[in-house]
């Protein structure tokens, strides 16, 4: 008997395209806008997005991942996931470095004097990528839990209380924050935890909305994950009360006003960046690197925020996108830059492009 047809969550895909772009509109504020100076904190747009993007786009991981981590063992779910997320994330890391060594060289005078220059870089660099290690993490302790039959909602609440005791050092502060999401988008997927309803009632969007932007009201430079981390010092439990309610509310109704702009213009465009968020978040670094070299508008610029920044996060994300598949045509940078490996029905993404949306 044929394998039945699995189509994609065309919807998912839709929703992936939006935070994708949200994620370079937010990083061009924050390193060309505002120079990767702490003014970022403070712009009205950059808090908007980062209020909720990232959590989101963790639950719609963990969304996408049910199907994988429910119909596979743990071992082999690892095993995939750091294929598809940690290789690219220690690849590509070598070849920025690589590129750097090279650039100190041949701008030095001496060999000597660009391998000191190189050693000074090191000491400030910092990998990135810890989405992509937040989302394994996630993966690996999510499918664990799954195999002992643990996958529900009071034993995620265990975990992610467990989590927040965990060291603060390198991104550990940043898995700690998104795990929660993760698990909440698994939940939502597995279908028997949680539904949103299919029509919200007004008085559901109306109390959704009014604490979103309460959420907003109260969010100071201090709830920023990246300022006051995770630690569960009494002083912090304030901001990360904060940050986990803004990043349901605010992600309810971001994925509320999303569905109802999908049913009536739906874009192909940001499904296919959804398709293909992976290869936009891996790329998009770069260009934003390179785009902060050559443009330097006024710091904390509000014309910046709100005109050039979506416009140009738009070109980087075709750029990107059209990168990505060109670099997919190699078999080998396939897979060790972009993490693509071949898809099997049993880990396919669910079929309904509505199903618990």
């Amino acid at each position: 008997m044929p394998a039945p047809t699995v189509t994609r969550n065309d919807f998912a895909d839709y929703l992936k395209g939006a935070l994708i772009f949200l994620v370079v509109c937010g990083h061009l504020i924050q390193y060309v806008g505002c120079q990767g100076d702490a003014c970022c904190y403070f712009d009205p747009l950059f808090k908007a997005i980062y209020t909720f993007h990232m959590p989101l786009f963790m639950a719609v991981s963990g969304y996408v991942s049910f199907r994988a981590i429910a119909k596979t063992g743990l071992v082999p779910c690892a095993w995939r996931r750091a294929r598809q997320v940690i290789v690219p994330a220690v690849c590509w890391p070598v070849v920025y470095l690589l590129v750097k060594l090279a650039i100190f060289l041949l701008n030095a005078g001496t060999v000597t004097e660009g391998w000191h220059a190189f050693r000074l870089f090191l000491v400030q660099f910092r990998p990135g990528y810890w989405f992509l290690w937040a989302v394994f993490v996630a993966t690996v302790v999510v499918s664990a839990l799954k195999t002992y039959r643990l996958d529900r909602l009071e034993y995620f609440a265990l975990a992610a209380a467990a989590f927040l005791y965990a060291p603060e050092g390198a991104c550990i502060y940043l898995i700690k924050y998104t795990f929660p999401f993760f698990c909440l988008g698994y939940a939502l997927a597995k279908g028997d935890q949680i539904r949103l309803p299919a029509a919200p009632s007004p008085f559901l969007v109306t109390a959704i909305v009014a604490a979103g932007i309460d959420c907003y009201l109260l969010w100071t430079t201090d709830t920023y994950v990246y300022t006051t981390r995770m630690w569960p010092a009494p002083a912090n439990l304030p901001n990360i009360a904060l940050r986990y309610f803004a990043g349901v509310v605010d992600s309810a109704m971001f994925v509320l006003l999303l569905f109802w702009v999908y049913r009536r213009a739906k874009s192909p465009l940001l499904s296919n960046w959804g398709r293909r968020s992976l290869d936009i978040y891996i790329l998009q670094p770069f260009l934003v690197e390179i785009l902060a070299a050559f443009v330097h508008p006024v710091k904390g610029s509000p014309w910046f925020s709100w005109l050039a920044a979506p416009v140009l996060a738009g070109i980087l994300c075709l750029i990107s996108y059209w990168a990505g598949g060109w670099l997919g045509r190699i078999p080998v940078l396939r897979v060790l830059l972009l993490g693509r490996i071949a898809a099997s029905p049993s880990t396919a993404q669910p079929i309904s492009a509505g199903q618990n949306t």
